[in-house]
């Protein structure tokens, strides 16, 4: 619940800014992972709500957004659930898995280095 609420005041913020802006952007949401699949199982319910292809008020502040989760799990638990959302998010949805794991930080920037969006959100899985 609490990464919901999270997430909602930081799509919020973001988004009276960019409508008072009149432009739209691109947003990264970017997901470290480390064995705790029901992290992910939490994280990408509540997106789908605010991101998802069936919200209209996306469409006012967002051109395009992608979740990027980078897995350093020593088992294949996250990308099973990470897969189960595919169908929601379509390509939006990048999952990698970190072979050898990286470790948190070397994730954290992984990510960022691979993300396009000129926003970004750092959401931790747990």
């Amino acid at each position: 619940m609490l990464v919901c609420i999270i997430t909602f005041i930081s799509f919020f913020l973001i988004s009276l800014v960019v409508i008072g802006s009149g432009e739209k952007m691109r947003l990264s949401i970017l997901i470290p992972a480390y064995n705790f699949p029901d992290g992910i199982k939490n994280i990408l319910p509540a997106l789908g709500e605010f991101v998802g292809p069936l919200n209209p008020q996306v469409e006012k502040v967002f051109d395009s957004f992608e979740i990027l989760v980078f897995d350093d799990s020593d088992n294949d638990e996250v990308k099973d659930v990470v897969d189960n959302y595919k169908s929601v998010f379509h390509d939006a949805l990048v999952y990698k898995k970190n072979i050898p794991a990286t470790g948190a930080v070397k994730n954290w920037n992984k990510l960022l280095d691979s993300s396009n969006g000129e926003y970004v959100i750092l959401l931790h899985h747990d």
